[in-house]
């Protein structure tokens, strides 16, 4: 089934990445209880998960740097994350927040299949599904702040901000009404910043600019 679905996902033509890849799944009971769109991308977030675990699994058999930067493979796992981001993370993003969609990464999928429409979608956002976004958060979150095992690079490099983008949404968002979700994901997001925004300032800026900052103070 995981082939048929990565085949699906990267070959899709006429229809929708959605249309095309909710055919491909077996029966369940959430088909009949949640919208296409967020079954299919749970089930790509799944597929993530398996595929992470398989290399984590055999990081001590074999090279698992190279099984994931196999052409093959790594454009498996770049649709699926491209799938996630097009389809579970931009279209319950508040107005302002992620990077514009136009400016984003190319998408391994075929042309404007996932990209069409979240364009539409972007300026008509009052049936957010933040239920799939928190979904999508949990999952890749816990992947991101893995360490470099894994799929984590290939996280870091195609999907991370999208990901600290939808971390700041359900912790400061107006769509995440309940207090206690957004203490839980004020704290995920402050982790993520400290990983890899702050840690990243500290290994790349140089020292003397770090200590010379100060609020308030202007930046050169």
């Amino acid at each position: 089934m995981f082939l048929i679905f990565s085949e699906n996902l990267v070959q899709a033509r006429g229809k929708s990445v959605v249309e095309r890849l909710i055919t491909q799944l077996p029966d369940n009971s959430e088909r009949g209880l949640r919208n296409p769109t967020a079954v299919v991308v749970k089930a790509a977030v799944s597929h993530l998960w398996d595929i992470h675990g398989a290399l984590v699994a055999a990081s001590g058999i074999c090279d698992a740097k190279q099984t994931l930067y196999n052409t093959k493979t790594r454009r498996v796992i770049d649709g699926l994350l491209d799938l996630i981001s097009l389809e579970g993370i931009y279209p319950a993003l508040s107005p302002g927040v992620g990077i514009p969609i136009e400016r984003r990464v190319k998408s391994v999928l075929q042309a404007g299949v996932a990209a069409r429409p979240v364009l539409s979608d972007l300026g008509n956002r009052q049936n957010k599904d933040v239920d799939l976004l928190r979904e999508v958060v949990d999952g890749l979150s816990k992947i991101a702040l893995a360490g470099n095992e894994g799929i984590n690079p290939a996280v870091r490099e195609r999907t991370l901000v999208d990901v600290i983008c939808g971390c700041g949404d359900l912790a400061y968002g107006p769509s995440n009404g309940d207090r206690n979700q957004s203490n839980i994901y004020r704290r995920l997001f402050d982790q993520m910043l400290d990983e890899y925004v702050i840690s990243f300032r500290m290994k790349h800026w140089p020292l003397d600019k770090i200590a010379s900052m100060q609020v308030g103070a202007p930046c050169h």
